[in-house]
């Protein structure tokens, strides 16, 4: 049986700074400033109508975060369409299922929300998560520049993603 997850939202700095030490250097200089964005410390650029962020962490530890997950929608956007935001967990915990919890919990959310579909999008080529979101029901749909879609934080060599909701 899989250990359950635990999600945290937090406005501490405290709580994000480890994550953001440690994440920095694989997910690039932009993420410590995205973090910091994230849990309404920093200042965006531009206003997000829907920015919800939590922590992860496993039950039995519940206040040692592992990772860090979000759902966000922006003001262009169709009431219908939400982003997974960064997604992150510890290279220690990779392959656990947190991340996969993590996507479950954002997809949970998304549907109470209204939500029909889900992007996402990646720094490219990454194909370890290309593989990732894929097998978690996204479909690949290009390039950023060939989606179409405004994404403020995207370059053109983002690789973008959509997943359909439906309600059970």
């Amino acid at each position: 049986m899989t250990e359950r997850v635990v999600f945290k939202v937090s406005t501490r700095w405290a709580d994000y700074e480890p994550l953001a030490d440690m994440f920095e250097q694989e997910l690039g200089a932009r993420f410590r400033g995205s973090m910091k964005n994230w849990c309404g410390i920093g200042e965006r650029p531009y206003p997000l109508p829907v920015w919800k962020v939590w922590l992860i962490s496993r039950a039995t530890a519940p206040t040692s975060f592992v990772g860090v997950c979000s759902l966000y929608q922006q003001e262009d956007d169709p009431p219908t369409r939400y982003w997974l935001g960064w997604i992150a967990v510890q290279p220690a915990e990779r392959r656990k299922g947190l991340a996969s919890a993590a996507i479950n919990h954002v997809l949970k959310e998304a549907l109470r929300r209204g939500a029909t579909e889900l992007w996402v999008y990646t720094d490219g080529p990454n194909r370890p998560a290309e593989q990732f979101y894929l097998a978690r029901g996204f479909e690949l749909v290009g390039f950023f520049h060939e989606a179409g879609l405004p994404q403020a934080a995207a370059t053109d060599n983002c690789v973008m993603f959509r997943r359909e909701l439906r309600a059970r």
